[in-house]
């Protein structure tokens, strides 16, 4: 889609062009595609259970510890 070796259209311009962010196209480029893990479904099922209990009192450390405390990552 982008060709960074084009002579006369800068990468800036391209990304431009097809409406894409120069930082996602950097982000692509350095890291490749995202893979989603095994347990992302789950984890993202546990964060809408408890925000959607409580909305307005679950900020991001809430959650975090929720998460560390009820699923463990490791």
């Amino acid at each position: 889609m982008i060709d960074a070796a084009h002579p006369d259209i800068s990468i800036a311009r391209q990304c431009e062009l097809i409406q894409l962010s120069r930082a996602s196209y950097y982000r692509s480029v350095d890291y490749g595609p995202v893979v989603e893990t095994a347990e992302n479904p789950e984890l993202m099922r546990l964060i809408d259970e408890e925000y959607t209990r409580h909305p307005f009192t679950m900020k991001i450390p809430s959650l975090t510890c929720l998460l560390i405390n009820r699923n463990p990552l490791t």
